[in-house]
């Protein structure tokens, strides 16, 4: 997070009394770049023209002693030079700054002036609302009673002090800089003339650009959006929101709703993420763009719940299966029920009970996954990167089936480290990375979450040197 930039100053100056003036723009100006204007009048000026689209920011007289007027624009094509009018006949010393880095909307984010007659042209103080603001001290004085390019404000750093000439009837000014970090009180600053002497002087704060974060949340198959929350920068946001902030690095948590967990990030525009699958994460912020949590539904939890192992002593009343009952959730899935010597001790009508609540009861996990299992058939083979080399992973999923792929088996024969991406249409399920000549097995006990018609797919970033082999495997139900 960096302040807005001086970079440079053209000037101008009349040692006669005058009505009009031209100056040059900054040289190296640049579509976008923002311009300031200073102008500092012996006496009043009257009535003064800017040139097209330059902004009045102040215009303060200290009596009929001197006047100091700043304006400011965003350059777009601009002249070579442009012309200031003004009705009264006046000596002048004009300058324009050229800065980058800046708010391209709302370049100033406050400024104030103040006049005085001491030989300590003094800027007020003004309180900044953001961090990081450019501070401009700026000031115009009666008379030629300063040192040229000297007495600059303490901790600042000087621009220009200098003079229209040493007629009578001449008038000064100058301008210095500072950065400040965090917003809150600009202090004030004092340049130094040789002798006492009317004088108007100005503090602007110029701010950096804030840019518009997008937060938001999806489930990875589209089935529910804007669920939970995202806390950036410290501060939980529901969604969809959006945050405004300095370009920088932030830490960005998603907090997942009950039944559900986080899957990945997924960024666009002036928004990227250090690691896609990590949460918390660090998000960089260069410019206006999405911050997006995908998220998935947690698999039922597998319980297996042993009612009783031996008979005749061990055995179940119809309270203790009443209390079962009502103590399981109905996401529970019950594995084992009982073992049977030398009969079922469950009731029968206790068993049906809990038929009615969670569905078939089977006999072991062990006996469910492997009536449930299901595999990608035969090794999936990527010949080439990116979308190009995109294979499928088995089949679609059956109408009315819900797949979770629990374990990859990936072989890595090329000589790059590559990072495996499992998808679903655009949607990025995992991520997996495998080093050269390297066979990585990969296990997700929940399983990645598929829903009937999804088409799992996987790629590689890089196939250099050899081809890159998968296999996948898990149960569907």
């Amino acid at each position: 997070m960096t302040a807005p930039a001086y970079v440079e100053f053209t000037e101008a100056a009349s040692n006669t009394n005058v009505t009009s003036k031209q100056i040059n723009k900054p040289p190296g100006t640049q579509d976008g770049d923002l311009l300031v204007a200073v102008w500092c009048w012996d006496g009043t000026p009257g009535t003064v023209t800017p040139p097209a689209n330059w902004i009045q920011k102040i215009l303060q007289s200290n009596g009929t002693a001197c006047t100091l007027g700043i304006w400011y624009k965003i350059a777009s094509s601009e002249p070579a030079s442009y012309t200031w009018n003004w009705t009264t006949t006046q000596m002048l010393y004009a300058f324009i700054l050229r800065i980058t880095g800046h708010d391209p909307t709302n370049p100033i984010n406050i400024s104030g002036a103040g006049t005085g007659s001491t030989n300590k042209p003094t800027c007020p103080a003004v309180l900044t609302t953001i961090n990081n603001c450019l501070i401009l001290r700026l000031f115009g004085a009666d008379d030629d009673d300063i040192t040229v390019d000297s007495g600059y404000p303490t901790n600042h750093t000087g621009i220009t002090v200098d003079k229209s000439g040493t007629a009578t009837g001449s008038t000064s000014g100058g301008a210095a800089y500072k950065t400040q970090a965090n917003a809150g009180d600009t202090g004030t600053a004092q340049f130094s003339l040789t002798a006492t002497e009317e004088w108007v002087a100005a503090t602007i704060a110029i701010a950096p650009p804030v840019y518009n974060i997008h937060l938001e949340s999806k489930e990875d198959n589209n089935a529910t959006f804007n669920l939970s929350t995202i806390t950036f920068d410290t501060i939980e946001y529901a969604l969809p929101n959006d945050v405004s902030k300095q370009a920088g690095d932030y830490q960005a948590q998603y907090g997942p709703a009950s039944g559900y967990e986080f899957n990945s990030w997924e960024t666009s525009g002036g928004v990227t993420v250090v690691n896609s699958i990590e949460n918390p994460t660090t998000a960089t912020v260069t410019g206006n763009g999405t911050l997006r949590a995908v998220y998935s539904e947690v698999a039922p939890p597998l319980l297996e719940v042993i009612v009783a192992q031996t008979f005749p002593m061990a055995y179940i009343l119809d309270t203790s299966a009443k209390e079962l009952t009502s103590k399981v959730s109905e996401e529970v899935v019950i594995k084992r029920i009982a073992q049977t010597f030398p009969h079922q001790i469950l009731k029968f009508g206790k068993q049906q009970e809990l038929i009615s609540i969670w569905g078939v009861l089977e006999l072991s996990s062990e006996e469910w996954l492997h009536t449930n299992h299901w595999d990608c058939g035969n090794e999936v083979e990527i010949t080439a990167a990116g979308d190009g080399g995109k294979q499928n992973l088995g089949a679609a999923v059956p109408a009315g089936k819900v797949r979770r792929i629990r374990v990859f088996k990936i072989r890595n024969a090329g000589t790059n480290n590559i990072v495996v991406t499992v998808k679903e249409a655009t949607n990025t399920k995992l991520t997996i990375d495998v080093p050269a000549q390297t066979t990585r097995v990969y296990f997700e006990i929940h399983g990645i979450k598929f829903t009937e018609t999804q088409q799992p797919t996987v790629q590689s970033d890089s196939v250099t040197g050899g081809n890159v082999f998968v296999r996948a495997s898990g149960v569907e139900v």
